[in-house]
This record gives C-alpha cells, sequence and structure tokens, in this order.
C-alpha cells in the first residue's frame, strides 16, 4: 500500500507534466504554427497568398511554400505536360496538416508514375474549384481532372 505522501507526490508531480504539457502546447500553436494570409479573390473566393510560407500545426505539422498561384505545390509550367493531372479541391486536397510526401495528391503521383498538381484551397466548395477549372481552362489545359468532394460540401 502507498502511503499519503507517496500519493500526493505522485499527484503534485502529474499535475505539475500536464501544466508543463499545457504551457508547450500553447507556445507551439503560438510561435510555430500559424494561419496562412489568405487574399480574396472575386472569382475564387479566399486563396493563400503566393510565395506564402506555412507552418501548419493544428490538426498535424507540416511546413510548405504556396507557388505563385497560392497553391501548395511547386510552380506549374504554362504548359501542363500532356500526361499531367490537376486535383481540385478543399482542405481534404490541400493538406496543410500532413507532410507534402503524405497528401494523397503524391501518393497519387507516385503511384501512377504521373504529375500531379495540388490545387486545393482550404474552404472551397465545388463551386470555387470548377471557377478556377474555367478561369484557367486555357492557361493550363489539362487533360485528367479529379474534383475531390468532401462530405461538408
Amino acid at each position: 500500500m502507498l502511503s499519503k505522501s507517496s500519493i500526493r507526490f505522485a499527484l503534485v508531480l502529474g499535475s505539475q507534466l500536464v501544466l508543463i504539457a499545457l504551457g508547450m502546447e500553447v507556445l507551439c500553436r503560438l510561435f510555430i504554427g500559424h494561419t496562412p494570409e489568405l487574399e480574396e479573390d472575386p472569382r475564387f473566393g479566399k486563396i493563400t497568398k503566393a510565395h506564402t510560407a506555412i507552418v501548419q500545426s493544428f490538426e498535424g505539422h507540416s511546413a510548405a511554400h504556396t507557388n505563385a498561384l497560392g497553391n501548395l505545390d511547386d510552380e506549374m509550367p504554362v504548359q501542363l505536360p500532356p500526361d499531367s493531372v490537376m486535383v481540385l479541391g478543399d482542405s481534404f486536397t490541400e493538406a496543410r496538416h500532413v507532410a507534402r510526401a503524405n497528401r494523397f495528391t503524391d501518393l497519387l503521383a507516385e503511384r501512377t508514375s504521373r504529375r500531379v498538381w495540388n490545387v486545393g484551397h482550404a474552404g472551397w466548395s465545388p463551386v470555387n474549384a470548377l471557377g478556377y477549372l474555367e478561369a484557367n481552362r486555357g492557361k493550363f489545359a489539362p487533360k485528367t481532372v479529379i474534383l475531390q468532394v468532401s462530405s461538408n460540401d
């Protein structure tokens, strides 16, 4: 049987560890992760600013940079390779919360040996994604397009 002093020591130590863990969580969320700057596009709604560094610590952790179009991907060439794929969607496509190698767009590229362009933006509905595709049809003209739709759309 444990003595009262042992139990009290364990409770004090346990509560101190919980307070330290909570303090570290607050510091990490304040100083390591941040919400990227968004800009309002009259055609597509809110999009992440171009060439922005993003550190995501809510619902996972990742660090990335946006391209000139505000997408979490490499710069897109004016003429897409003929066998490339463009994936449009919301935050599930954008996937700020996971490392790039674990995004489904990068896994798809790996499994199909095709270049897959990630054009996901948090908060987008299918209407935003299709508007983006229509507005950029002449610019990119992908032969294969995947529209990712979530149950919350």
